[in-house]
């Protein structure tokens, strides 16, 4: 059995609405919702292996009506009452973007029968869900746990919903008497007593205020319990890419594995160059006592200057370490918390010294982020003329990116005199 899904919408402000549910003491839950401008080429790879379901605007029509400019549409394959369809521009986005994370398209209704099938209490397979907006009502035919009609009513008063469900049920015997319209009845957010007055059955919808006082999050969650909870009809959406976000994972996997190793080599050789620095200096001390006690030894020494410059050249080389070593260890014990990498790039300006000047540029949280990893920059030996080259909020995403330029000197930090 399926214990977790992942559905995404596109808002009306051009962003990506992600939500992650796992079902926990059989109970349906949220463990993570993001927004994100569905451009962003990075966010969109975090999804890593994750197989979403897409939420995608349409509408629902007979069978057998015919529309202007039809090879501009996408059509579902297994349809009910009615039919749905999509225009092509709205499918794009997820096709452009998330082509290796979608594994099917469905309607952005499909809210209307996955919640009451997951959240509500008694066990009705059939039965009509009423979403209400500002001016129309989104009423939804679910028969046998299927997703059969959805349609769109105005206007939106008490009133009006009787006369609403009576056309809808006059509709349905005229075109299925075989199947009557169900008679159960939920509203997800308002109520209506004189739906009980007429034929019609009204049931309680207990579901958690954050996914019903907003649609698009509503409308997300209902395209991850897609065809979990119930049958929805699918749109004919290529899902043959989806394949390769198990690729791009493990690739992002050894990414990161290939980075810890660097900077735990990074951290082993900072530690053992302290070592061998501290070791030695002992060591000399205690041969130059011993030298200067025996004159013998300094005789021979004396003879033989030329093998102790290379012995001692050679322990220079064990004591030293790269620039590039330190500048590693250096960002993984600085960075703050709240503080990401996005790019780093590098130009030697001094083949003789090794002089390398760095751009490195990332994003954070705030503000007072990026001056505490510039403040710990200044205070390395390593780096020189550090200097804040960008800054600025990106309201969209609600984080605050950077551009970081310093010097930094890639040759040998110490010398053994």
């Amino acid at each position: 059995m399926q214990n977790t899904a992942h559905g995404i919408t596109l808002t009306d402000d051009g962003s990506f609405l992600f939500v992650s549910l796992k079902k926990r003491d059989n109970s349906w839950r949220i463990i993570t919702k993001k927004k994100w401008d569905s451009s962003n080429t990075f966010k969109n790879g975090l999804l890593l292996n994750r197989g979403v379901v897409a939420a995608v605007p349409c509408s629902f029509k007979n069978a057998n009506t015919k529309i202007n400019n039809e090879q501009d549409l996408i059509y579902s394959q297994d349809n009910g009452l009615l039919a749905p369809y999509a225009h092509t521009p709205s499918v794009s986005p997820f096709s452009n973007y998330l082509a290796a994370n979608c594994i099917a398209a469905v309607p952005d209704d499909s809210f209307l029968a996955t919640l009451p099938l997951a959240f509500s209490n008694k066990d009705l397979h059939s039965f009509v869900s009423i979403f209400q907006t500002a001016t129309e009502y989104k009423i939804g035919i679910i028969i046998n746990s299927a997703l059969t009609a959805v349609f769109t009513m105005s206007p939106v008063s008490p009133e009006a919903i009787i006369s609403h469900l009576a056309r809808i049920e006059r509709y349905c015997s005229i075109m299925t008497p075989e199947t009557p319209m169900p008679r159960h009845v939920y509203t997800f957010n308002f109520k209506s007593d004189g739906i009980n007055q007429s034929h019609f059955q009204c049931n309680d919808l207990t579901i958690p205020p954050e996914i019903v006082s907003n649609k698009e999050t509503a409308v997300a969650i209902g395209a991850a319990l897609a065809n979990v909870t119930c049958k929805i009809p699918t749109l004919s959406f290529d899902a043959t890419r989806s394949s390769f976000r198990h690729i791009r994972a493990i690739g992002y996997a050894i990414s990161m594995a290939f980075l810890g190793s660097v900077i735990a080599c990074s951290l082993f050789f900072g530690i053992f160059s302290a070592y061998s620095a501290t070791a030695l200096s002992k060591y000399k001390s205690k041969y130059q006592t011993i030298v200067q006690q025996n004159p013998d030894i300094k005789k021979l020494l004396d003879e033989n200057e030329s093998f102790a410059k290379d012995l001692l050249s050679l322990s220079s080389v064990f004591a030293n370490r790269t620039g590039w070593a330190d500048f590693l260890q250096l960002l993984g014990v600085i960075r703050p918390s709240g503080l990401y990498f996005e790019m780093l790039g590098s130009e030697s300006l001094n083949k003789t010294n090794g002089t390398v000047r760095i751009a490195l540029s990332g994003y954070a949280s705030n503000e007072s982020l990026i001056t505490d990893f510039i403040s710990g920059l200044q205070k390395s030996n390593i780096i020189s003329q550090v200097s804040l080259s960008s800054m600025e909020r990106d309201k969209a995403q609600n984080v605050v990116t950077y551009k970081v330029i310093c010097l930094l000197k890639c040759t040998a930090l110490s010398k053994t005199k």
